[in-house]
Formats: C-alpha cells, sequence, structure tokens
C-alpha cells in the first residue's frame, strides 16, 4: 500500500486557518499520475485480497466531467471504484490534500469500495478550497444523473458522504455545513486529519444536519491537535471526533500507520451506521469510545 508523507506548504488559507498539506508517496519507481494520463473512460479489475463474504471485488476507472464555469480548465478527472455486486451502492466522493491528486489514494479508495462503496476521488485543478464545494456537487451531478458513465442502478442517490484529508477536509467542511455552497443531497461526511474550517464568501457555518466523523492525531507536525475538537463543540447533531495518540498526518489510511486497526473499525461502524441505515452499527458506534491508541469523543 502506499504510504502518505507531508508536502510542504507556505500558506493556503486566511490567518484563521492552520496550513495544511497533501500526501505523497513511497515505495516502487512507478508514479501514480500514470494512470491519470488518459481523458478518456478507461478501467480494469481490481485484485480483492480477502475471500470475506463481506468484501466484494471492485473495477477502477475513470471518468471525465466538464466544468463549463471555468473554460482555462474545463475538464474535471474523477478515479472511481466501485464494487462488482447488486447496486445500488452508497456514493462516497473523496477529496484529496494539497498539491496532490487522487491516484495518491489508490489503496484506501478501493479499500472503502470493498466494503460496499462507489467511491470517487476529483482530481481538482487548483488548491484553492473555494472552489472545490462546487466541483464535488459536479461530481455528484454526474454519477447520480441518467447520463453518467457507470452502470446503470449502480448508486444509489439517496445515500451519499463525502470525504477529505488534509485540506480535504475544508472542502468537506464547506460542502456539507457552509450556507454559501451546502449540498442537501449529502447524508454523512468524514475528514481525516483537517485543518480548521474554510472562509467562504457570502457564507456561513451552520454545524448540524448529516453525521460527521473526524479522525486527528495528536502527533500531527502539519495540523493543530485540537482542530477537530473546536469543530465537534458547535454539533447538537451526531457528529464523533476519533482523537489517535501518536498519530501523525497519515491518519490511519494504511497498515503502517499508527493507529490505523482503530481507524478502520470506526470508518466501517460510521459508514455502515449512516450510509447503509444499519442500527447495530450505530449501537456499535456509540460504545466505542475507548479503543487501542484512540478514543472517541462524540457530540453532546
Amino acid at each position: 500500500m502506499r504510504r502518505f508523507r507531508a508536502w510542504p506548504l507556505a500558506a493556503v488559507f486566511v490567518a484563521s486557518l492552520v496550513a495544511c498539506t497533501g500526501s505523497g508517496t513511497s515505495g516502487s519507481g512507478h508514479h501514480p499520475l500514470a494512470a491519470m494520463a488518459s481523458s478518456t473512460t478507461t478501467s480494469r479489475s481490481a485484485v480483492t485480497t480477502t475471500s470475506s463474504p463481506s468484501q466484494f471485488h471492485t473495477v477502477e476507472t475513470h471518468v471525465t466531467i466538464k466544468r463549463q464555469s471555468n473554460p482555462l480548465r474545463p475538464v474535471l478527472s474523477v478515479l472511481v471504484f466501485y464494487p462488482v455486486g447488486k447496486g445500488p451502492f452508497p456514493l462516497i466522493v473523496f477529496s484529496h490534500g494539497f498539491n496532490s491528486v487522487a491516484a495518491l489514494y489508490t489503496s484506501f479508495l478501493e479499500h472503502l469500495s470493498r466494503a460496499g462503496f462507489v467511491v470517487a476521488g476529483p482530481d481538482f485543478p487548483s488548491n484553492d478550497y473555494r472552489t472545490h464545494p462546487a466541483d464535488i456537487s459536479r461530481v455528484i451531478d454526474n454519477l447520480t444523473g441518467d447520463t453518467n458513465q457507470l452502470p446503470r442502478g449502480l448508486v444509489d442517490p439517496k445515500n451519499i458522504a463525502v470525504a477529505g484529508h488534509s485540506l480535504g477536509g475544508a472542502d468537506v467542511y464547506g460542502v456539507v455545513y457552509n450556507s454559501c455552497c451546502r449540498d442537501s443531497r449529502i447524508t454523512a461526511a468524514f475528514t481525516i486529519e483537517a485543518p480548521g474550517p474554510g472562509t467562504f464568501p457570502g457564507g456561513k457555518y451552520l454545524w448540524r444536519g448529516p453525521p460527521l466523523l473526524m479522525v486527528q492525531g495528536d502527533a500531527d507536525p502539519i495540523i493543530a491537535p485540537d482542530a477537530g475538537a473546536q469543530v465537534l463543540r458547535h454539533f447538537t447533531t451526531p457528529a464523533y471526533l476519533l482523537s489517535v495518540r501518536g498519530g501523525d498526518h497519515g491518519g490511519g489510511m494504511t497498515p503502517q500507520d499508527t493507529g490505523y486497526s482503530s481507524v478502520q473499525a470506526t470508518l466501517r461502524e460510521f459508514l455502515a451506521a449512516y450510509l447503509k441505515h444499519d442500527r447495530i452499527a450505530q449501537g456499535s458506534l456509540r460504545s466505542m469510545i475507548a479503543q487501542p491508541q484512540a478514543t472517541l469523543q462524540q457530540s453532546r
């Protein structure tokens, strides 16, 4: 699996925010961007590494979406993983970090898809997070609309989550909780090592609605350890903060990360509870307070 590392960042947000980075990769000499070279839709089978009956084989594909509002960057490239099986499946739209692309998160996105989700990772044309909510909504439009490029009946338009790592977390806060660009189709959200909420022109934060899970490491060299706690205290509707002791900016997305098992277990229960409406998972999530190397807090 690919390993994430911090990229240098001077100043992306306004002064009220903590600077954040995206992800890089180490390991093999094959650059993950090679998979993004074609602008046409392509697909291949992805090998499943488990025989568990709860896991799906997946297909990887790339779709392109027009951005008519920006003629200088008219196309949005989206990496998609989807399960092979009888749908519909809930949709997760994932926002990458600063100076990054979705392909650098391939292992994590495919892992999510094997659990029974269509997972879409757009490559944003710029690092300006204020433009990203509109692109996230474009992805939802495309993958739930009549002209989508995926098999008919694959995506469940009534169960949609958005997620983001690092700078991508600011995208999530904007498209889910800010009046500027709130997309009412989104039913759940999660962030991994996200900074504080960014400023969106003409909007204000409404910290209620879709349930939120935040993952925050107390040893993250990029993001302030209390960033998630500052968001959690605003919520009166369901919200959760998983604090990982010794967790860094990798966020528990790969097995090498501190707290990986706790992050994956919490995320699995959260998605089952709020995208698949599993009442047992909801009860399990509420009981997951103390975990190996992690603590789960809940909104009041």
